[in-house]
């Protein structure tokens, strides 16, 4: 416990002493059980733990807040698909852009900007080069815009915008 605080122990043992279960509750142990274990009590402990993860996770109690540099749309984008968010992501572009992305269980199910809608307004945020994002959780939501898996989204999106810079350099 003393080296790996995180670390949730339970400790069984076929002597149990008063002395032996004092010290392990001094170091933190989670429970001190006696052989031979009661399956049933370990399942349930199993279980007990695991809802208390899910609810401190649901109220953000297993979260940072950042400030991170150096990120592209895309970067920050690939963070919210691969932690399974539901929340909608605001960018601003530097030169005033504004636009919205909506991510439900991880997936992106909308996205808006000034003046398009779904994968159109997707390529738009994904290709600005300077700006910010800002977290924000919605209550209602929106209207699906957007129908394929993120990972296809972002490698069609990417690969579009690929096509265009290369049209661009040769003309």
């Amino acid at each position: 416990q003393t080296t790996q605080p995180d670390v949730l122990v339970v400790m069984m043992t076929a002597q149990p002493l008063g002395e032996y279960r004092s010290a392990a509750e001094q170091l933190g142990v989670l429970r001190f059980m006696e052989k031979p274990p009661n399956m049933d009590e370990i399942v349930s402990l199993v279980k007990e733990r695991q809802q208390a993860i899910e609810a401190a996770a649901a109220q953000g109690a297993c979260s940072f807040a950042a400030s991170l540099k150096q990120l592209t749309t895309l970067d920050v984008i690939q963070l919210k698909c691969l932690s399974r968010a539901t929340t909608s992501l605001e960018f601003f572009q530097s030169d005033g852009g504004q636009g919205r992305l909506y991510f439900e269980d991880g997936e992106i199910i909308h996205a808006e900007t000034g003046t398009k809608v779904g994968e159109a307004a997707f390529a738009d945020i994904v290709a600005w080069r300077r700006g910010r994002v800002e977290e924000r959780p919605f209550a209602k939501r929106p209207t699906q815009t957007i129908n394929i898996a993120w990972q296809g989204l972002l490698l069609n999106t990417v690969q579009q915008l690929d096509e265009g810079s290369e049209a661009l350099d040769a003309a």
